[in-house]
């Protein structure tokens, strides 16, 4: 889909208040970016207005991490996002819920792009996107949209051989679509204790010119702060002081 086509063009005019955008994305899934996304959304919002966006179709986990089940309200100008304490959060499991969406080529960006084109985000200093995992068009179409504003791309991973040959992958591609890269942050660091994945790591840094902007290590009790489906509850985990830490990176980088 042309970014020349109307509901691209209207996907566009939504962002105008936004002044920052961040992405989030890992190639792969399974890696902890949600809950890095929910979390550095929880950290920006002690001190800006702030907005975070899910746009995993097959797997939105936001809503839950942030304990939302509200149905959408619309508007004159289109559907206002639900509030989560300060932060605005849209998520295609609003629209959704918990049904299978059996998407395949063309479906998967064109319902991406219809989401983002009805969204009233108002204004914002920075806006959080927990990007599809992949490298397919659901991500790209809408990378293409958000590079046309003031933006970062935050890549996450896991010091795995695997993990790590997706995010190369992945780098590459974003080096080609002229993407800012502000960083790699390497989740769940100390539960893969071999050398090795390491090594490649920080090649992989040096190869692309990358900051390593924080390493943050497995939480045991992350899945009983999900499960407690609030923001305070997020606040207090481990990872969430370590994403304190990375957002003023980020904030260094992306002035609000």
């Amino acid at each position: 889909m042309s970014l020349l086509d109307p509901i691209a063009k209207l996907a566009i005019k939504r962002l105008s208040q936004v002044k920052n955008v961040i992405l989030i994305g890992s190639g792969k899934g399974g890696v902890g970016k949600s809950v890095i996304a929910a979390g550095l959304a929880a950290s920006l919002s002690k001190r800006y207005e702030v907005g975070v966006l899910d746009l995993d179709i097959h797997g939105p986990t936001i809503p839950l991490l942030l304990g939302l089940k509200k149905g959408l309200k619309g508007g004159r100008e289109g559907i206002k996002p639900i509030m989560a304490n300060k932060i605005k959060v849209m998520s295609i499991a609003f629209l959704i819920g918990e049904r299978p969406l059996p998407l395949v080529g063309d479906e998967k960006s064109g319902i991406v792009l219809e989401f983002l084109a009805n969204i009233d985000w108002g204004a914002l200093s920075y806006l959080i996107v927990d990007l599809p995992p992949g490298m397919g068009d659901e991500m790209i179409i809408p990378l293409r949209i958000f590079r046309k504003f003031r933006h970062g791309f935050v890549i996450v991973t896991i010091p795995s051989k695997l993990a790590i040959s997706v995010a190369r992958r992945l780098l590459k591609i974003l080096r080609g679509e002229r993407v800012n890269v502000l960083g790699l942050i390497e989740n769940m660091y100390d539960i893969y204790p071999s050398e090795r994945g390491r090594t490649e790591l920080l090649s992989m840094l040096k190869e692309f010119n990358l900051s390593l902007l924080g390493r943050i290590p497995y939480d045991p009790h992350l899945e009983e702060v999900i499960s407690g489906r609030n923001l305070k509850t997020l606040e207090s985990s481990k990872l969430i002081r370590c994403v304190n830490i990375i957002s003023k990176k980020i904030e260094s980088s992306l002035p609000a």
